[in-house]
């Protein structure tokens, strides 16, 4: 089966390369313009203040958790709304690819996407904060969690975007679900937050100053395991080729 999400992964790849599917070549522009803004201005802006590009933790925040959305949020609407509307989503069913090397292999293209385009934008950030003077170079604890942030997260993107395209009429629908979705994970803990009584803040507030950094990075390292596991499971499950052939 490895073979076959390889052959998967290498059509996926193929794709975006060449800017096809539905969106993804408007998609591809959009993600570099992105890219060159936070890899270019805001280091250069953080530096030219006065401030430690690679000592902050926007790297972290912009590379590891923002840009894999950001990234794959046209991409993986695409994945199986985007085979549907070219009509080429009965042949690739049709095919003798099993439904799970189908399934891994666009989740894991996309999930190696986000990541590669992540920590190509980390490199160039790196690259302008020296040439605007603030020398210096990532510290290893920065470099491993925009590693693992970074795929956990695109994995999360994947899988998430995988199991609305399943169903999703169309790119666009898919589009707007995950948008927002990513809106929701982003803002409602924020707003949760504010809910809670004062002292219920202050008590967190103490947890975060108190507690290692080391402790809270393992925490939501296995939070985000836990979600991209159970996202990926409900996916397989969801994917069923015959139901999928007559839609």
């Amino acid at each position: 089966m490895i073979e076959d999400i390889w052959t998967v992964m290498w059509k996926e790849w193929h794709e975006y390369a060449a800017g096809g599917g539905s969106g993804r070549g408007r998609g591809l522009i959009g993600v570099l313009i992105i890219i060159g803004i936070v890899s270019i201005l805001l280091p250069f802006q953080l530096v030219r203040q006065g401030n430690s590009w690679v000592d902050s933790p926007l790297p972290v925040l912009i590379d590891g958790v923002y840009l894999p959305f950001t990234i794959l949020l046209n991409v993986i609407a695409d994945s199986f709304a985007g085979e549907r509307e070219r009509h080429t989503l009965e042949t690739l069913l049709a095919s003798r690819l099993s439904e799970r090397a189908i399934l891994f292999g666009k989740v894991g293209a996309a999930t190696a996407y986000g990541l590669v385009l992540a920590l190509i934008a980390a490199a160039l950030q790196l690259v302008v904060a020296n040439l605007a003077g603030g020398f210096g170079f990532y510290p290893a604890g920065t470099i491993i969690a925009i590693v693992v942030l970074g795929l956990l997260f695109s994995l999360l993107a994947a899988s998430a975007g995988c199991l609305i395209s399943l169903r999703a009429p169309t790119t666009r629908q898919a589009q707007q679900i995950l948008g927002i979705g990513f809106m929701v994970l982003i803002f409602v803990p924020i707003i949760l937050i504010q809910l809670l009584p004062a002292s219920a803040q202050a008590q967190i507030l103490t947890w975060l100053n108190t507690t290692a950094p080391g402790t809270i990075f393992a925490l939501l390292v296995a939070g985000l395991v836990l979600l991209d596991a159970i996202l990926l499971a409900i996916a397989r499950l969801r994917f069923q080729r015959a139901q999928l052939i007559g839609s």
